[in-house]
C-alpha cells in the first residue's frame, strides 16, 4: 500500500512539473511576443486532393498553440488586404479569391493535374505599428504563409515554394512521421538565414529551434497538424502610407502535417 502511495505522489509530481515548465514556456513567449505583435497568419488545407474535384482552404490569423483565432469584425481585420494564390507543378501562379468567415478566410482551389502543389500568401498592407514598448521599434509588419498539398497521389510534378522569406523542408520527405527527426531551412531572397524558428504542436506543445549550421531540427511527439513559425526584422527604415518605420519585421509560417 505505501509503495502504491508513493507511486502515485511521484506520478503525480512529475505531472505537475511537466504542466510548470509548459506553463512558464507560454509566459517567456508572451513575453518575448506580447499578444500585440504576437499574431501570425498560417493557412489550414487536406495534404492529399482529388484531381478535378475542388478543395477547401482556410487563413487563419492569431496563434495556433493558444487556439487563438481572430473574428471578423475585432482583430481579423488586421490581417485585411492579404494576396493568396497556388503554385502548381507547372509553374502557374493561380490567384485565390477569399470570402471573410466568422474567424478565418475561406478559398476553393480545383487542381487540373497531379502532382505536388504549394498555397501561398503575403500581406504587406498593414499599416505601421509603434511597438516600442515591447522592445521592437516602429516596424511595418509583413506577413508570409505556405502549405504544400498532392492531389492524384503523384509527387513527380513538383511546385516550387517561391516566398521571399520561408522555412522549408531540408529534404524532400513526406510523410513526416511521429519520432522522427523533421529538418528544416529557413531562408529570405533565396539565401540562408541564420534565426530562430518555433514549432508549435496540436497539443499546445511548442519548441524553439536554434541553427545547426544552418538546418533546424525538431522530432515531434504526436500526429497532426504543426505550425512553424519564424521573424526576421529586417532593419530598413522607409515610409509607408505616409508613417515613417524604422524596420519591417518579416512573420512566416509553414504548415505541415505529421502522420
Amino acid at each position: 500500500m505505501q509503495a502504491s502511495c508513493a507511486g502515485f505522489y511521484i506520478t503525480t509530481y512529475t505531472n505537475t512539473m511537466k504542466n510548470i515548465r509548459h506553463l512558464l514556456l507560454l509566459l517567456l513567449t508572451a513575453a518575448a511576443f506580447n499578444t500585440a505583435s504576437a499574431h501570425y497568419l498560417w493557412i489550414e488545407a487536406q495534404d492529399k486532393w482529388a484531381v478535378g474535384k475542388p478543395g477547401t482552404i482556410r487563413i487563419y490569423y492569431g496563434e495556433y498553440a493558444e487556439g487563438a483565432r481572430e473574428e471578423a469584425g475585432k482583430r481579423l481585420e488586421e490581417a485585411n488586404g492579404l494576396t493568396a494564390w497556388v503554385l502548381t507543378p507547372g509553374g502557374e501562379k493561380i490567384p485565390l479569391s477569399l470570402q471573410k468567415m466568422n474567424n478565418h478566410f475561406l478559398a476553393s482551389y480545383t487542381p487540373a493535374t497531379a502532382g505536388k502543389f504549394e498555397i501561398e500568401l503575403v500581406n504587406t498592407s498593414r499599416e505601421v505599428v509603434d511597438w516600442t514598448q515591447y522592445d521592437i521599434g516602429i516596424v511595418q509588419p509583413t506577413y508570409y504563409a505556405h502549405k504544400p498539398f498532392y492531389a492524384g497521389g503523384s509527387a513527380v510534378s513538383k511546385a516550387t515554394p517561391s516566398l521571399s522569406f520561408q522555412i522549408l523542408p531540408a529534404e524532400e520527405k513526406a510523410p513526416f512521421s511521429v519520432n522522427k527527426s523533421i529538418n528544416l531551412k529557413l531562408l529570405y531572397g533565396g539565401k540562408d538565414l541564420k534565426g530562430k524558428l518555433m514549432v508549435y504542436a496540436p497539443n499546445t506543445w511548442m519548441k524553439e529551434l536554434e541553427s545547426q549550421e544552418g538546418i533546424y531540427s525538431f522530432i515531434p511527439p504526436e500526429k497532426g497538424m504543426y505550425i512553424i513559425e519564424s521573424i526576421y526584422k529586417e532593419k530598413i527604415p522607409g515610409t509607408f502610407r505616409g508613417k515613417a518605420y524604422e524596420a519591417i519585421r518579416h512573420r512566416t509560417t509553414f504548415t505541415l502535417t505529421v502522420q
